[in-house]
């Protein structure tokens, strides 16, 4: 398994772990914008597939 896979693992399961999320958000000063940048690249995969799936739906 190469590290850029492990890295997307672990932000996935970062992005899913909410106790961990409001954890690093409790960070003073840095928390929110560690949180922002750990987790705005699963969130823009899982609206890419939202939006292929809808397409794919529509177009049947």
């Amino acid at each position: 398994m190469s590290n850029k896979t492990k890295i997307g693992n672990l932000l996935k399961k970062y992005s899913d772990n909410t106790s961990l999320r409001a954890g690093v958000n409790a960070i003073p000063y840095v928390g929110g914008t560690l949180d922002i940048l750990l987790t705005s690249g699963i969130q823009k995969k899982s609206h890419e597939r939202f939006l292929f799936f809808s397409m794919s739906w529509k177009n049947k």
